[in-house]
This record gives C-alpha cells, structure tokens and sequence, in this order.
C-alpha cells in the first residue's frame, strides 16, 4: 500500500482538493473466470464523504487541519477504518444496479 498527500492535485469526480490517495493492489475475477490483477488507487475529498469512515476522517482533518502528535492515535484508527472500506470488495446488486442505470444514461 502506498499513502500518499495529494494537495496539488484536484479530485477528477468534484474538482475539490485531495488531500489524501492511497494505491493498493486489486484483482478481481472477470466474467471468462480468469482472475485480474492491478492496482486500485482511491482519493480522500469531499465528495467522498457519502462514505461514513470518510466522513469521520474528512471531520478529524478539518477540525485538527490534519494529523498531529495529539490526535495521531485517533487518525490513525480513523485512516485505517477508511482504508479497509476502501479496500472491501464492492456489492455485486450494487455494482449491477449502477452498470443498469449507466447503460440506460442515468449516470
């Protein structure tokens, strides 16, 4: 896993600053059942924040302006909650239901 801050670059999703992208390896089973290896790579911003382990992280980095010696316990539980939801493998009825409505120009 590679962490790293991001204040240069803006979210390609909302146009608002990342402040955080992390990059892990990521594979899947394609629909032939072979399996697919790569490399994920998720953006921490503000349209993030529909996620609540997100949420909590974006409200730790506002209210603290980041990680420091006295809240670094608290970041750093709190970026780990983020990482594992980030990591967890999507819904299969979500993921159908979102190419569904890509498909009929919904999204």
């Amino acid at each position: 896993m590679e962490l790293r801050t991001s204040l240069a670059r803006d979210c390609a999703a909302c146009g608002e600053r990342v402040l955080l992208t992390a990059r892990f390896a990521h594979a899947w089973t394609n629909r032939s059942g072979r399996r697919v290896s790569g490399v994920r790579e998720v953006a921490l911003c503000g349209c993030t924040s529909a996620s609540p382990e997100a949420r909590l992280l974006l409200a730790l980095i506002a209210v603290e302006d980041g990680p420091d010696w006295a809240n670094l316990p608290a970041f750093a539980e709190l970026l780990d909650n983020w990482l594992r939801s980030v990591q967890a493998a999507p819904d299969p009825d979500a993921l159908r239901s979102e190419e569904e409505q890509w498909h009929a120009g919904e999204l």
